[in-house]
């Protein structure tokens, strides 16, 4: 997967053994994001389709997802009042074409949840701090700890 973000720098993640890995730089990453952007075309819903010419939107950056079998997705992400937009097309060979076909010409509306899974940050694919659920943090001053 190859994130270019406008306005932030690139982001690649390789995959290794079918899984995902974090970028350069990030020694431990969210699995749980790392999966998501992996299934970010999995049970993707649009909840609206227009022509490209009737969708105007600010650009958020492009993603490519290359897959062992030579397929590559495309997707543009844009936003507008509405909500987030996806254009996509398709390269390398006969299923590309027909779904390029398919797709040419369209803007789909789709979840703003999905925006993390095809168009990542940096941030998003940092490992989140496991809370300690005995920790004496949470408790109010002058709390006994439960130590």
């Amino acid at each position: 997967v190859s994130v270019q973000r406008d306005g932030e720098a690139n982001l690649t993640l390789l995959s290794v053994d079918n899984k995902l890995q974090p970028p350069l730089g990030v020694a431990h990453g969210d699995e749980i994001a790392l999966d998501e952007i992996a299934r970010a075309f999995e049970f993707l819903t649009f909840t609206e389709v227009t022509p490209d010419s009737a969708t105007k939107g600010t650009p958020l950056g492009t993603a490519r997802f290359t897959y062992s079998d030579d397929l590559a997705l495309n997707a543009r992400l844009f936003r507008n009042e509405k909500g987030l937009w996806l254009r996509l097309a398709a390269t390398g060979g006969a299923e590309a074409a027909a779904l390029d076909t398919r797709w040419r010409g369209w803007s789909y509306q789709i979840g703003d949840w999905k925006e993390k899974a095809i168009l990542p940050r940096l941030s998003d694919l940092e490992a989140k701090p496991v809370a300690n659920e005995r920790s004496n943090s949470a408790l109010p001053d002058g709390a006994p700890s439960a130590r």
